[in-house]
């Protein structure tokens, strides 16, 4: 598999763990060759597949995976996984995501 994006030597820390920001290596959707992201953990984070990508100084750390054509921008933090259509550019956003999410999880253990 061809890799799209690589880890820069730019790094910014986010309690305690050491993030790297992204470069696209070549254009992709709305990405242009060259282009710089935000800032990951580890490849783990960011699909090398499909058009997702995470933009500015947006952060994703821990075992959250961004994958499909998922989107993150803005000044939001994710460390839990997001796919498909899931855009986030605000930490409201993604509090009421998580809200959503919990409200789901509690529904169907019943």
């Amino acid at each position: 598999m061809t890799k799209k994006y690589e880890l820069t030597g730019e790094t910014k820390d986010f309690l305690g763990t050491t993030l790297h920001r992204i470069k696209a290596l070549f254009a992709f959707d709305i990405v242009a060759k060259g282009e710089l992201g935000g800032f990951i953990e580890a490849e783990k984070n960011l699909a090398q597949d499909g058009n997702a990508w995470v933009y500015g100084d947006a952060l994703v750390s821990g075992d959250a995976r961004v994958y499909g054509n998922a989107l993150v921008y803005g000044k939001v933090k994710i460390d839990f996984t997001l796919c498909s259509r899931f855009n986030f550019d605000t930490d409201a956003k993604l509090a009421f995501w998580r809200k959503l999410e919990a409200m789901f999880e509690t529904k169907f253990k019943e």
